[in-house]
């Protein structure tokens, strides 16, 4: 296992190499990558400041002066490979231009490329400029718990620009996935919460995010069989399993030939092992009999994000729901 020096040098390198990448891509007229960074860099963000950053160019088609925003924060991000004064000159003009400047005082431009930062202000505005170093050194002064999170999600999402990575069989292949509804009221009121909120709409789709950015993560075996346990404690609705997402052991065994058990075992310790899946042989105060259960949690206390999202797709009626969220790791039908 890496030292968090290790992690963190390995880190600081991905994002040279990856800004000597976009460098000389955009020198040859290539800028593919900053519209990939463009729907990468919300996530990443978000974690790491606690925003509510969206990609606006999801919303409207080459949104005008900045690419991410946070309207409830007056938060905006221009991410650019450009980073000299009259690329900021013109996005504040255009900021203005569209009437923006309203909404969002609060302006980082963000350089992905190895364009020199300079110090850029304007009355009215606070401005800072960043580069992907300094992202680098923020994810080095989280708590461990923090980093390990960012960490891992910026390994998967770079891992060409790891040095450290090798090809091999055992690397993942994350899928593309869609992120949540920016208004998820509905999957608010299925969970019980009732307005006004006593948890933050931010964290809530933030954490919905993280999840779904995990599951892209991981292979097919075992979204299938988070599937599999989800889609039990969904129907079981005597007892309303599903809002503590478990299923029996006999259940998720069930109809395994002999030479299967081995990739069902392998298949439910990896993600006992990732803390996403755990599996109960002893009797509890709820349940005489042998489960398994899932759990993710985030710094919503005491919110499971599996249990909610059973709870949603329950509410909805539609178990259709239950694959293109967790096959297909699209959450664009939470609202």
């Amino acid at each position: 296992m890496l030292t968090r020096t290790e992690q963190s040098h390995h880190l600081s390198t991905a994002f040279a190499n990856l800004s000597t990448s976009i460098t000389f891509k955009c020198q040859q007229g290539l800028f593919d990558d900053n519209h990939v960074m463009e729907t990468i860099l919300p996530t990443l963000l978000n974690h790491l400041y606690g925003l509510g950053l969206m990609n606006l160019n999801i919303v409207k088609h080459n949104h005008p002066a900045i690419d991410l925003g946070d309207s409830i924060m007056g938060k905006a991000v221009q991410v650019t490979a450009d980073g000299s004064r009259s690329k900021m000159v013109d996005t504040l003009e255009m900021l203005e231009k569209h009437e923006l400047d309203k909404t969002y005082k609060d302006i980082t431009f963000l350089i992905i490329s190895n364009d020199p930062k300079i110090n850029f202000q304007r009355q009215g505005y606070s401005i800072s400029v960043k580069n992907l170093g300094d992202i680098a050194k923020d994810i080095g002064l989280l708590p461990p718990e923090k980093f390990d999170v960012i960490y891992n999600f910026c390994e998967n999402q770079f891992r060409y620009y790891f040095t450290n990575n090798t090809q091999s069989f055992f690397q993942p292949k994350v899928l593309p996935s869609k992120d949540p509804n920016i208004d998820i009221s509905n999957y608010m009121k299925s969970n019980g919460f009732t307005q006004p909120y006593n948890v933050s709409i931010v964290d809530m789709r933030n954490g919905l995010i993280l999840l779904k950015d995990t599951l892209s993560g991981l292979n097919d075996d075992q979204r299938w069989f988070i599937h599999k346990l989800m889609n039990y404690a969904i129907n079981y609705k005597e007892d309303k399993w599903f809002e503590y997402c478990i299923a029996p052991y006999s259940y998720m065994v069930s109809g395994l030939q002999p030479n299967q058990y081995f990739m069902f075992k392998t298949t439910a310790q990896s993600l006992e092992a990732m803390k996403i899946a755990y599996y109960e042989n002893e009797p509890t105060w709820k349940f005489d009999f042998p489960f398994f259960g899932l759990s993710f949690r985030t710094q919503i206390e005491e919110y499971n994000f599996f249990s909610g999202l059973c709870c949603f797709i329950h509410e909805k009626g539609d178990l259709g729901l239950l694959k293109k969220i967790i096959i297909d790791c699209d959450f664009s039908d939470i609202n």
